[in-house]
């Protein structure tokens, strides 16, 4: 009877469970804990201010009225130049000029396309014609 409350605490192979419990702790903690979501220990967490996110926020208002897309522009280049001085995350106001870029574009595409659509044909004409 004494023999089998001793082995209950046993291994197959006789090695002690509250060891094999040990190690298994040790390894799970080196390899799940010190090192969230598989992240690299090197990572920084990514400082965005909130100039940065301004200028995304009036890149995409551009679209409702292009002059807030020119402050978006304005505002993302200001951003890039302190975020690297400071070496803080820049992504939020590279995406801002992109967005501010496009949304221009896009402005000025349609403002032609309207200019042909409002003014009569006879008028635009003459100049195509021109320009032939």
């Amino acid at each position: 009877m004494g023999n089998a409350s001793q082995n209950s605490n046993r291994h197959d192979d006789g090695a002690d469970l509250d060891a094999l419990r040990d190690e298994y702790q040790i390894v799970y903690q080196k390899a799940f804990q010190s090192r969230p979501y598989n992240a690299p220990n090197d990572a920084k967490p990514y400082n965005y201010k909130g100039a940065t996110i301004a200028a995304l926020v009036l890149s995409f208002g551009g679209i409702l009225l292009p002059v807030l897309s020119i402050a978006g522009f304005i505002l993302g280049i200001v951003c890039i130049i302190q975020g690297r001085k400071r070496g803080e995350g820049i992504v939020f106001a590279i995406a801002a000029l992109v967005i501010s870029v496009a949304v221009l574009i896009l402005t000025v595409m349609a403002t032609g396309s309207l200019i042909f659509l409002i003014i009569p044909f006879p008028v635009v004409a003459p100049i195509l014609w021109y320009f032939r």
